[in-house]
């Protein structure tokens, strides 16, 4: 009985192995697996031809799995594959179970191409997920410049909040992205907002030990105060307290 168990299992399609297949490969679906999966598939992994030939004959796109086969294509960087979606009238502002759309998940990944081909097709800069991120705070907080500077560019609101009171900016700051703070700075984001209790993206570049984010912000006015100082410290932050200071 447990040798048949283990036979049923490992004849199920195992989806996460389909992530790790090189392109190179042949295009392999396991048996039983859905349309909408082979489109989830095809999409992740650029199978431009498969994913035209799936929507062709009738395969959803609307379908989540919680990101969007457009979402995925767009993500990974495939161009060819986020256009045929939209020549086949795909929406460009379609949202997954988080409320994320392609643009995001292209900004997110530092795709600009694909940034401006969806903003070119309409997709609105400023669209928010279910946590109040916008595409521009997508790609401030994985440190993506380029997508930022064309976020920027064409019109994208700095200085939103998400349901954290996070700017772009803060999130910048955060994660230590000192080209992608100048960057939001040079594109007019404010410095000394706050996310509430005082906390701007000084306070989080201090706290976090971000030395050269916390030179770049001092340099662009934003003022240092005694509890900023205390963060840097307390964290051991020799290299911010000397900034401060």
């Amino acid at each position: 009985m447990k040798w048949k168990f283990f036979r049923s299992v490992s004849a199920k399609p195992n989806i996460l192995e389909l992530w790790k297949t090189p392109m190179r490969q042949s295009k392999q679906y396991p048996p039983g697996l859905s349309t909408g999966m082979k489109l989830i598939v095809a999409a992740t992994k650029g199978y431009t031809d498969d994913v035209e030939e799936l929507l062709d004959s009738g395969a959803r796109p609307d379908q989540k799995y919680i990101r969007s086969a457009l979402s995925r294509a767009a993500g990974n960087g495939h161009l060819d594959t986020v256009e045929a979606f939209l020549e086949r009238g795909v929406a460009c502002e379609l949202q997954d179970k988080h409320g994320q759309t392609a643009l995001m998940s292209a900004a997110k990944n530092g795709q600009t191409e694909i940034v401006a081909l969806m903003l070119d097709r309409g997709a609105a800069p400023d669209r928010r997920d279910s946590d109040g991120c916008t595409a521009l705070m997508e790609a401030a907080k994985t440190g993506r410049t380029g997508s930022v500077a064309l976020l920027l560019k064409r019109g994208a609101a700095h200085d939103l909040k998400d349901i954290r009171a996070q700017t772009a900016l803060m999130k910048a700051a955060e994660e230590g992205h000192t080209d992608t703070v100048a960057a939001l700075l040079d594109g007019g984001a404010s410095h000394d907002l706050d996310s509430g209790f005082g906390w701007t993206a000084l306070t989080v570049a201090a706290r976090r030990g971000h030395a050269e984010v916390v030179a770049a912000l001092l340099g662009r006015g934003a003022a240092p105060s005694p509890r900023i100082l205390m963060y840097a410290a307390k964290g051991g932050h020799a290299k911010t307290v000397a900034e401060i200071l």
